[in-house]
């Protein structure tokens, strides 16, 4: 036994220690709070490491100390391994919740709520124990909304799952600004959800060929000082600004389109006007945003940003690429999954390099 001066009996005094806990406490989870007591993370991170799981109150007491006597740098890695352990078995009574047992579980939300991964494991646990869901009886839709309206969960960081219990709007139909808005809220990397990536209804394909339009008979354009050929009736015909404009120009010379990208990019866009496909692979991961911001300015028939939107958001994925300055884009087509993507790369920036972005 410890002395009535030793760190579990100075942890019950100062009341960290629920008095009515559920279970109790094991050596140890009684080890567990003394050595957050001491600062001791070592021996602490073991413990939680071999734990399957741990009673809701427990967990509850447990990040109370921690949030007490562990620096700001350390605490919250700690806390969301103690959250994860958290994992009650499915309750097929539903039984009446306890308010005090209920209110800790609320509270625990607030320590991971801008968390996408450890609050959605929460919730899921959660779920399990409590059965709250906004499409439930009376009384579970009563517990799912207090749960949003005193945690103030953003809607946009919740998975398809809990979004369907918590929240009672279509993530999908809500109008841009409001996504926008939401978005602009979040302050950790949110995965896009699969549906706002399905593609546009537009044709689509893929093609590998590639032709060297800066030397053919017809001459249809200049671009950075290169003139290219091609099919002028059918490319112009295919370019929007162009075929808006046919009436009104003089075609017998060729145009010129503004902008400085590489022939093999021209090439790329001409191309698809004849063959009503293209491959984003063929594109050099530093050229792409230079050619999403031509296709903006010169759209084709089939070279459209928010029917691209999907192919942007997998291309960037796949590569890497900081889209940051896209965010006008993003708004001038009401490009959601894109938007997101972008608020992803600020926050990942703003981890990388300690600098806030400021949200338009």
């Amino acid at each position: 036994m410890i002395g009535s001066n030793g760190p579990w009996d100075r942890l019950i005094e100062s009341g960290y220690i629920s008095p009515d806990g559920y279970l109790p406490w094991s050596t140890a989870h009684i080890s567990l709070a003394k050595n957050i007591y001491r600062n001791d993370l070592v021996n602490a991170h073991e413990i939680i490491d071999n734990e399957s799981s741990i009673d809701l109150t427990i967990v509850y007491d447990l990040v109370k100390i921690v949030d007490n006597f562990i620096s700001v740098e350390s605490k919250q890695d700690l806390i969301i391994k103690l959250i994860s352990k958290y994992n009650p078995p499915y309750n097929n009574d539903a039984k009446i919740v306890n308010n005090d047992h209920y209110k800790r579980f609320m509270r625990l939300i607030g320590y991971v709520s801008n968390y996408f991964d450890p609050l959605n494991e929460l919730l899921d646990s959660g779920r399990n124990e409590f059965h709250f869901s906004h499409n439930g009886p009376k009384s579970r839709y009563d517990l799912a909304k207090l749960l949003m309206e005193h945690c103030k969960i953003n809607p946009f960081i919740l998975d398809d799952v809990n979004r369907y219990h918590l929240w009672d709007k279509n993530y999908y139909d809500i109008p841009f600004e409001s996504h926008k808005m939401m978005v602009n809220e979040l302050k950790s990397v949110v995965p896009i959800p699969e549906k706002l990536l399905e593609d546009k209804p537009i044709t689509f394909l893929q093609n590998n060929r590639q032709i060297d339009h800066r030397h053919q008979s017809v001459p249809i354009f200049k671009h950075n000082n290169i003139l290219y050929y091609g099919d002028k009736e059918t490319i112009y015909n295919s370019i929007t600004v162009l075929k808006d404009m046919t009436d009104y120009l003089d075609f017998n010379e060729p145009i010129e389109l503004s902008g400085s990208l590489p022939y093999y990019l021209i090439n790329i866009y001409i191309d698809s006007c004849s063959t009503k496909t293209i491959n984003f692979n063929n594109i050099d991961s530093n050229d792409f945003i230079a050619f999403i911001r031509f296709i903006d300015q010169y759209p084709t028939d089939h070279l459209k940003i928010d029917a691209l939107e999907s192919k942007i958001v997998n291309y960037c994925e796949t590569n890497k690429i900081k889209c940051l300055d896209l965010e006008e884009v993003c708004e001038r087509y009401k490009l959601k999954a894109l938007y997101l993507y972008v608020h992803n790369e600020k926050i990942s920036y703003e981890q990388d390099s300690h600098i806030k972005i400021e949200y338009v």
